[in-house]
C-alpha cells in the first residue's frame, strides 16, 4: 500500500473526540493507563453498602470518557447501565456549548429524567404509564417556566443520545455483560426544545417547589426501574468536566440535588472542583499520564510509554504496522502532550499530515516541527503574572489556592500529575525551550 494511503487510514483512527470503547469505532481499543481509577470504581461499585455516588474530576482530554466507558459494560453484571454524554447532546445536537456551562442543578436533574425515560422505553422495552409520562412532563416545565402542554416528552427524551450496556428486558439474567450500544438522538426540533442553559436564566434554590417536584419525578422514574426489573440504575454522566469552577461550585459544593436522586451515579466534574467542599459525592480524581516524574521534570518521564502503546493500538485499528514511526518520535508527542491523551491525538494527526505531504512515514523533524507549532500556540496568552506563578508551581509542585492558580489549572498551563499523591507541574510544552537549551 502507498505511504499517503497508509496515512489516510491512520489519520481517520485518530479521532481527538471520540474516546477508545466508543461502539460508533468498534476497532479502537482501550489501552491501560497509569492510575487508572477503573478497577477502584468496579469495587467500590461491587460492594453492597448503599447506593454509590461519584465525582471524577479532572480537565478535558486527559481520558476521562474512556475510562467510563470501559466502566459501563462490567457494571452492567450488576445494574441498569447506562451513559449520558452531555458534551455530545449541547455541542454536537443542540449547537450550544455555553448552555452546558450554565446548567443549573435541577437543568442537569432533567436531563437526567429524560435519559432515564428513553432507557427505559427503548432500551428496555418498558410500559411507563400515561401518568408517570406527565407526572414527568410537568414537572420538567415548571422550573422551566414554559408550558407542559408545549412539551412532547417522548420526541424530548429521543433527543438525549445515550449509550447502554446489557441486554434488553426479554434478556436479563445475573452476570450477563453485553456489549455498549448507542441510542441516537433526533434532530432537535424548536418546537419540542426544552429551554436549558438560559444565559438569563435566575438560580432556583433545591428547595424550591418547583425543584423538589422535578427531584420527585425523576425519583420515581428510577424507583419504577429498580422494582420492575430488581437492579438499581447505574447512571453515567460525561461532558461536564468542560465546565468552570462555577459550575463546579454550583452543581456540587452548594447543592445536593443531584446526590440525593436514588440511583448509583458517576459524574465528570471540572478540575477546579473543590473536593473538600463537596457534598453527597465521593470525588474521585483522574490526572493526566504521567509524562514527567516527580523527581525528574521536566525531563521524560515514565508514563510516556503509555502512548506508545496507544501508537500500536491505532495502527493496528488501521490495519497497519506500527513502524510508521519510531518509538522515540512518539513518546516525545506523548511528552509535549502534558499526558492529555486528546491533545497527543491532536498533535499525532497533525505530524500525519506533515508525512503526507512529503510522502514520507512519520519523522523526528515532522515531530518536532509539530512540538514547535503547538508551543507557540501555548505560550502565545502565557502573560507575565502567568509566567511567575508558573514557576511557583514548578518549584513547589502545589497549587496555592489562589484564583490565578486554578485559572492555570483550567487553562491546561498546569497539569496535575499522580504519584503517591496529585503533583502539578506547568505544561511541558511551557518548558520546550529549558529542555532544549539546559540550564
Amino acid at each position: 500500500m502507498p505511504t499517503r494511503a497508509k496515512l489516510s487510514k491512520l489519520h481517520q483512527k485518530l479521532d481527538p473526540l471520540r474516546p477508545a470503547g466508543d461502539p460508533a469505532e468498534p476497532s479502537v481499543f482501550r489501552v491501560e493507563r497509569p492510575y487508572s481509577p477503573l478497577a477502584s470504581l468496579l469495587r467500590d461499585l461491587r460492594r453492597p453498602f448503599g447506593a454509590r455516588r461519584e465525582l471524577v474530576y479532572g480537565p478535558p482530554g486527559c481520558g476521562k470518557s474512556t475510562e467510563l466507558l470501559a466502566l459501563l459494560s462490567p457494571a452492567s453484571e450488576k445494574y441498569l447501565a447506562v451513559f449520558l454524554d452531555l458534551r455530545a447532546h449541547f455541542e454536537d445536537h443542540l449547537g450550544d456549548a455555553a448552555a452546558m456551562k450554565r446548567l443549573q442543578p435541577w437543568e442537569v436533574v432533567a436531563l437526567v429524567g429524560l435519559a432515564v425515560h428513553r432507557f427505559g422505553e427503548e432500551h428496555l422495552g418498558h410500559p411507563w404509564t400515561r401518568e408517570e409520562t406527565e407526572g414527568l412532563r410537568d414537572a420538567l416545565a415548571a422550573p422551566a417556566g414554559v408550558a407542559a402542554t408545549e412539551l412532547d416528552l417522548g420526541r424530548l427524551a429521543r433527543e438525549v443520545a445515550l449509550l447502554v450496556a446489557g441486554a434488553s428486558a426479554e434478556g436479563l439474567l445475573p452476570g450477563a455483560t453485553g456489549a455498549l450500544k448507542t441510542l441516537a438522538a433526533l434532530a432537535s426540533s424548536v418546537s419540542h426544545k426544552l429551554p436549558l442553559g438560559l444565559p438569563d436564566r435566575a438560580g432556583l434554590p433545591d428547595q424550591d417547589p418547583q425543584v423538589q417536584g422535578l427531584k420527585v419525578a425523576v425519583a420515581r422514574h428510577l424507583e419504577r426501574l429498580r422494582s420492575e426489573y430488581g437492579r438499581d440504575v447505574l447512571l453515567v454522566v460525561d461532558g461536564l468536566d468542560r465546565g468552570d469552577r462555577e459550575l463546579a461550585k454550583r452543581l456540587f459544593e452548594d447543592s445536593q440535588l443531584l446526590a440525593d436522586l436514588p440511583c448509583h451515579l458517576v459524574i465528570c466534574a471540572p478540575p477546579t472542583l473543590r473536593h473538600r467542599n463537596v457534598r453527597g459525592f465521593e470525588p474521585r480524581p483522574i490526572c493526566n499520564i504521567p509524562v514527567v516524574d516527580f523527581d525528574a521534570a521536566p525531563e521524560p518521564g515514565s508514563g510516556t510509554g503509555f502512548f506508545w502503546e496507544l501508537w500500536v493500538a491505532r495502527t493496528s485499528a488501521a490495519g497497519l504496522a506500527s513502524d510508521l514511526a519510531t518509538r522515540p518520535d512518539v513518546e516525545r508527542l506523548g511528552w509535549a502532550s502534558g499526558g492529555f491523551v486528546r491533545t497527543f491525538l491532536e498533535m499525532l494527526q497533525d505530524t500525519v499530515e506533515a508525512a503526507w505531504d512529503d510522502d514520507s512515514s512519520l519523522t523526528s523533524a515532522h515531530v518536532e516541527a509539530v512540538v514547535d507549532r503547538w508551543r507557540r500556540r501555548w505560550e502565545e496568552d502565557v502573560h507575565l503574572n502567568w509566567r511567575t506563578a508558573l514557576e511557583q508551581i514548578a518549584n513547589s509542585r502545589i497549587l496555592d489556592g489562589s484564583d490565578l492558580h486554578l485559572e492555570l489549572v483550567e487553562q491546561r498551563c498546569a497539569v496535575a500529575f499522580p504519584n503517591e499523591s496529585i503533583w502539578y507541574y506547568p505544561h511541558p510544552l511551557l518548558t520546550v525551550r529549558a529542555v532544549a537549551t539546559g540550564p
